[in-house]
């Protein structure tokens, strides 16, 4: 879906140049043929006007979600303090960059868009043992290897312009922790994750920016972990597939009426 969030812009902007290509045919006319700006389109306009808004809404909600990120990584990094050896010498054989944060919550989550890192409490390290430690890490190494938190911003972009349900989020950001899932699984056991989930789930963290890959814990996590049967529920996967289907009759509608409508030629 995200992919074909890019498809309509990628539309817009293709209409936007042909519409460009059509002015310039337009002045290079001598004057006094008789053409004027009557040998553009009469779709022309309306769609100039259409991919600049669409175009203006993307810059605002990318400045607000810029914003929230940027006042985020500003406060964390005054509770940042230095991590014990251990920690970073595990952080080194992952591949990761860890921040250790001076908190009683237990708080586990990866931020950054280009060069992600992983960020966990003193809070969480006391909490945990050696073992659950481990698969939370594992879990946060995946986030920070598949950017995450970049997907994240370019499909809340995309639910936000595009005015999808809330629940589009939700489904993409539980693909994301399952991959995650899957990933300390690897490297550790059902148990252990389940363990940290569990220690987590009974207790009030303060919000985090929706750009951040929170170590969050859901029954629907649980119940995989534990073997349960898994079944997303169904007005989740229909919501998802209208939303799909019409972002698809959209992008492909578009793309075929510009591809088809002939530029007028100067003489």
């Amino acid at each position: 879906v995200t992919s074909l969030f890019f498809l309509l812009a990628g539309a817009l902007t293709v209409s936007s140049i042909v519409i460009l290509r059509q002015v310039q045919a337009v002045y290079q006319v001598e004057v006094g043929c008789g053409c004027g700006l009557a040998a553009i389109s009469w779709w022309s306009w309306p769609l100039v006007g259409l991919s600049s808004l669409f175009l203006g809404v993307i810059a605002v909600q990318s400045v607000r979600l810029l914003s929230a990120q940027f006042r985020f990584t500003t406060d964390i990094s005054m509770q940042e303090i230095e991590p014990e050896e251990n920690l970073r010498q595990f952080a080194m054989e992952q591949g990761i960059h860890l921040t250790l944060l001076s908190s009683d919550q237990l708080e586990a989550f990866t931020t950054g868009f280009f060069q992600p890192r992983v960020v966990i409490s003193t809070g969480l390290v006391r909490s945990l043992t050696s073992d659950e430690l481990k698969a939370v890490l594992l879990h946060e190494a995946r986030h920070v290897h598949s950017y995450h938190p970049l997907f994240s911003f370019v499909v809340l972009l995309a639910q936000r312009v595009l005015k999808l349900p809330a629940t589009f989020v939700e489904y993409i950001r539980f693909l994301a922790e399952q991959e995650a899932d899957r990933a300390a699984l690897a490297g550790s056991t059902a148990r252990s994750l389940a363990g940290a989930i569990a220690k987590v789930l009974h207790q009030e963290s303060a919000p985090l920016p929706e750009t951040v890959h929170a170590f969050s814990t859901t029954s629907l996590r649980l119940k995989e972990l534990l073997k349960e049967p898994l079944a997303l529920p169904r007005s989740l996967i229909l919501q998802n597939m209208a939303v799909v289907a019409g972002v698809i009759v959209v992008a492909c509608a578009l793309m075929l009426f510009v591809h088809t409508t002939p530029v007028h030629a100067a003489i």
